[in-house]
């Protein structure tokens, strides 16, 4: 496996249904989410008030801000409830060898994706 450019941010035993692993990387706050087989990370930032989502509950491939309610997508950030023109940022997060890896430095132009290397 080729992860050039990437680090490795976590275990994927730190993530569950029920808990995202939150860490720092590259100036982001991010959360790891699992859904169905499938890994997200997305930045941990309500655009709306600035709540750590994190902070909030998962419901499925939706996350759900603590303070106001609004609700993201985990697979594209867009916010769904209410409906606008939100997003939280996704990040492209690999699993290897029973980690997550995140590339070293993280840009708009590399957001979402997730590659499952086991």
């Amino acid at each position: 496996m080729d992860l050039t450019g990437y680090v490795k941010v976590g275990d994927l035993g730190a993530v569950s249904q029920s808990q995202p692993l939150v860490l720092v990387h590259d100036g982001y706050r991010i959360a790891i989410y699992y859904d169905q087989n499938n890994y997200y990370a997305i930045e941990d930032i309500c655009p709306h008030m600035g709540a750590f989502i994190s902070n909030g509950y998962q419901e499925g491939n939706l996350v759900i801000c603590p303070w106001h309610n609004w609700e993201f997508e985990l697979s594209t950030g867009k916010c769904v409830k209410p409906v606008n023109d939100s997003f939280i940022k996704t990040f492209p997060l690999k699993r290897y060898d029973n980690s997550f890896w995140l590339p070293n430095k993280l840009s708009e132009e590399n957001e979402g994706e997730f590659e499952d290397w086991v």
